[in-house]
């Protein structure tokens, strides 16, 4: 017999989570093809479920949640010439908090039932006023370090764990300096050049330690 929904679907969350653990970050394609892999088949249709991936709740979550990350991301790039991924990982968690998108925790806890009942609801002693995410690695799909927009654009070195504080306010004022010190009246700005000045006022070796994506033009 087949396996009820809610188990299969229970069985996605650990696949997610194991993705997160292993590679960093859980992207819908990876999360399908790991629990493929899991059952021994080559493609989810080869699992002989009367479903698609997205009838599965998880599954429609994660790919909902992927979509508006993705657009977003692919947006804040075009609009700026010279950003961080601190400033990144702000805005994306604005942009999800203003969808009212759910952490992976709070959204696998809800049920596959829509009518279920909260015990929230009748238990005044339990909070129904859910923690609001303030990073990007709080929704659960990982860290913004292993998204692979981002480093395909910030180029994070593989050994950074945690994301540098620095936003593009700290770069301004170094954009003002360079102007000042080696730019002529008029002279068009050399990113190549600027990035590496950049590094050396930070005292860095590249800009891409501390998460700075610096490039010709929005």
């Amino acid at each position: 017999s087949l396996p009820p929904l809610s188990f299969i679907n229970d069985e996605l969350v650990q696949v997610i989570r194991d993705e997160v653990a292993l590679r960093g970050y859980a992207s819908f394609n990876g999360v399908v093809q790991g629990f493929c892999f899991r059952k021994g088949v080559a493609a989810f249709e080869h699992l002989g479920l009367p479903l698609t991936p997205l009838e599965v709740p998880v599954l429609k979550y994660l790919w909902d949640a992927q979509c508006k990350i993705d657009k977003y991301i692919f947006s804040f790039l075009g609009m700026r010439s010279m950003c961080t991924i601190c400033d990144l990982d702000k805005e994306l968690v604005g942009m999800l908090n203003s969808f009212c998108i759910p952490t992976l925790v709070r959204h696998s806890a809800k049920g596959l039932n829509p009518e279920e009942i909260d015990l929230a609801d009748d238990n005044p002693s339990v909070s129904t006023q859910p923690s609001i995410p303030r990073s990007f690695a709080e929704f659960g799909f990982g860290t913004l370090l292993r998204h692979p927009l981002v480093i395909g654009n910030f180029f994070p070195p593989p050994h950074l764990r945690d994301i540098p504080p620095i936003g593009s306010d700290k770069l301004q004022p170094l954009l003002l300096q360079y102007a000042r010190e080696s730019c002529g009246r008029g002279a068009a700005l050399d990113p190549s050049s600027f990035a590496e000045f950049v590094a050396s006022q930070l005292r860095v070796r590249h800009i891409a330690e501390l998460g700075i994506r610096i490039v010709v033009g929005p």
